[in-house]
């Protein structure tokens, strides 16, 4: 460690993490100031300033002197796929699960480079990945697929789903520039095809099958090499993974096919599921009444004449003849 290392850690800011500067764009300064109730620390190492994040350790805190006057510049380092909210927060959703996925590449942009794909789930985790990239050997390659690879490992599981990345290239993929990408045909300003667009668009594709079904899924920037131990892990993995014998490209627009179609048949069945009769809405603090059945319409009896009337008075049975007849 040379001297004078510092790591600035964030417990509460716009984008909670540690931070190697202080005054650069998007450093530690930029995601405390004017920001309310802002807790942060200077450490001299990455393990300490990791345990604060977390809450393990204890010692003072600093807190950041809010300003109304004072505008920040900076950005959030927090992005989250559309349709889901981009806060930054330690504290998780209940039920989500956290994810570290990162990608390696040795030689990246020359001749006979080779790159390779790390998920870290946890320790011991089954899940736990370390694959060789296939086709292309670039970073920001191996960064994409090991997002996709976290989204295809998970696609029958229903919780939310953190994916925490060193990668800005790839967050910046599908929440700045696909909207663009999209509406110019993949075509970038200069008129030329986006870099990596089949995968980027079969990408697309999971987070929208997602979505569709409810579950939230988002992706978080965590600054890489810095002593965060799910970061860390994961890019072990992928330098593994870049060691493991060459593999063939996948077909990602073969891919992006199979997943529409089967967005658009789950898409089908539920549109053809019985729907249950609507209840018309009741107003707050009403009481329903009971429904009252209607009685049956009586018919009025119809009026005798005085002749009509002697006639049937002769038939009728004095006292005496019914205690007679009783008899």
């Amino acid at each position: 460690m040379a001297k004078g290392t510092a790591f600035y850690a964030v417990r509460v800011g716009r984008s909670p993490g540690i931070y190697s500067t202080w005054y650069v764009s998007d450093e530690c300064e930029a995601q405390i100031k004017s920001f309310p109730g802002a807790k942060y620390k200077k450490f001299p190492t990455a393990q300490q300033a990791q345990e604060f994040i977390t809450g393990i350790s204890g010692g003072s805190t600093s807190t950041a002197p809010s300003s109304a006057q004072t505008t920040s510049t900076a950005t959030d380092g927090s992005k989250s796929v559309p349709s889901t909210s981009n806060t930054s927060h330690v504290a998780s959703i209940p039920g989500e699960i956290t994810v570290f996925s990162d990608g390696a590449c040795k030689g990246n942009g020359k001749t006979g480079a080779v790159a390779g794909v790390g998920v870290w789930w946890g320790h011991n985790d089954p899940r736990n990945l370390a694959e060789r990239c296939p086709g292309k050997q670039t970073n920001n390659r191996a960064e994409l697929i090991a997002i996709v690879r976290v989204l295809e490992q998970s696609q029958t599981e229903t919780n939310p789903l953190r994916i925490k990345t060193d990668s800005k290239y790839s967050i910046n993929c599908v929440t700045q520039w696909l909207q663009k990408w999209v509406v110019n045909d993949f075509q970038t300003a200069k008129g030329t095809p986006v870099e990596n667009a089949p995968l980027i668009k079969y990408l697309a594709r999971l987070l929208e099958r997602s979505d569709r079904l409810g579950r939230k899924i988002s992706l978080e920037y965590v600054q890489g090499h810095v002593g965060i131990e799910g970061n860390e892990a994961a890019d072990r993995q992928a330098n593994i993974g870049a060691t493991l014998p060459e593999v063939p490209e996948r077909n990602w627009e073969d891919l992006e096919k199979v997943m529409t179609n089967k967005m658009n048949a789950e898409l089908k069945k539920m549109q053809h599921r019985p729907e249950q009769p609507a209840t018309p809405p009741r107003k707050e603090g009403s009481v329903s009444k009971p429904v009252q059945q209607s009685s049956p319409m009586k018919t009025p009896a119809p009026r005798l004449t005085e002749e009509e009337a002697a006639f049937y008075a002769d038939g009728l049975l004095d006292d005496d003849d019914i205690e007679l007849d009783l008899l």
